[in-house]
């Protein structure tokens, strides 16, 4: 790889995590209901995408669909 790339990674890796430090100042700010509203939607999201990748990648070992990149 070369230094581009791994600049692009570098700000890319920088930008997530002033949004992580972002979202959890804002989450610390947010009111109670606020806070259980966004941290059930997360837990829900991250289920889905669990389930979803551990479904497409069994899949993927069984030759049901072709090579997909997650």
């Amino acid at each position: 790889p070369g230094a581009p790339a791994i600049a692009a990674v570098v700000v890319t890796a920088g930008v997530g995590v002033v949004m992580l430090l972002a979202y959890r100042r804002f989450l610390r700010d947010a009111d109670d209901l606020q806070r259980k509203i966004q941290l059930d939607a997360m837990a829900l999201t991250l289920g889905v995408a669990t389930v979803g990748s551990v479904v497409c990648s069994g899949l993927q070992a069984a030759g049901a669909i072709e090579d997909v990149d997650i």
